[in-house]
């Protein structure tokens, strides 16, 4: 593909857990980890979105070699849980396992998806909610844009400033997911509703520390982003 969709956000396996957008790592390591075979969601990514069955032997397959990042070592670790778990399995879990041992034996798992390089402006970047951050460290114009947004849209004016003064980011965006879709029953999540009503406030998007960093690695993230048409392709490989 040569642009974002919206469109396509849920059709995947994605749980959107911070937050409902464009998911962009800035470690090309970490965003490697997801360029792994994709080929389970690949009818879904079409426009025919699938419930994920467990005991699927390609999705199993497939997990696992993104987990572990190559074939052989799906493999080794596919047949350790045979050899110590395969009592205790059901039959069909077993039966899956083994299913998966062979599609990788033989070839039948797909080829690793691209990965893209995108260019995303130091401008939005710098506007983005800071997941970890209480709300009072974080700019002082994104503060007030949450707190006029908020107040318009009918939040009382002690409960907004309770949560700019004691709240994170990650707080803010699940107290709005829970109060948005309670005023708003639709089949949109509350997560959603919380990330457009955070775009509309002028926020376009979220970053938080990847899992490295967030262990002690470098001090590197990844960002959710609002708009599909704020981050550019630039290259794929």
């Amino acid at each position: 593909f040569d642009k974002f969709d919206m469109g396509k956000i849920g059709t995947g396996e994605g749980a959107q857990a911070y937050g409902h957008g464009l998911y962009l790592a800035e470690n090309p390591a970490t965003a490697r980890t997801y360029s792994a075979d994709r080929a389970y969601v690949g009818a879904a990514m079409q426009g025919k979105p699938l419930a994920i069955n467990y005991d699927d032997p390609a999705w199993i397959a497939q997990k696992t070699i993104e987990e572990l990042g190559d074939p052989a070592k799906a493999t080794a670790h596919l047949q350790m849980v045979q050899r110590t778990a395969g009592k205790y399995q059901p039959p069909e879990t077993k039966a899956a396992v083994q299913g998966a041992l062979d599609l990788i034996a033989s070839g039948g798992v797909a080829p690793k998806g691209s990965l893209y390089k995108v260019d995303l402006p130091d401008e939005h970047i710098a506007k983005m909610l800071d997941w970890d951050k209480p709300l009072s460290q974080q700019p002082q114009m994104l503060q007030q844009n949450i707190y006029n947004s908020m107040v318009d849209a009918g939040f009382d004016k002690p409960l907004v400033n309770h949560i700019l003064n004691n709240k994170t980011g990650s707080e803010l965006l699940n107290e709005l997911a829970g109060r948005l879709s309670v005023r708003n029953p639709s089949p949109q999540s509350g997560n959603a509703q919380a990330s457009e009503f955070l775009r509309n406030a002028g926020v376009p998007g979220i970053r938080y520390l990847d899992a490295g960093s967030r262990t002690g690695g470098a001090r590197t993230s990844n960002f959710v982003v609002f708009d599909d048409k704020l981050p550019k392709i630039i290259g794929r490989e």
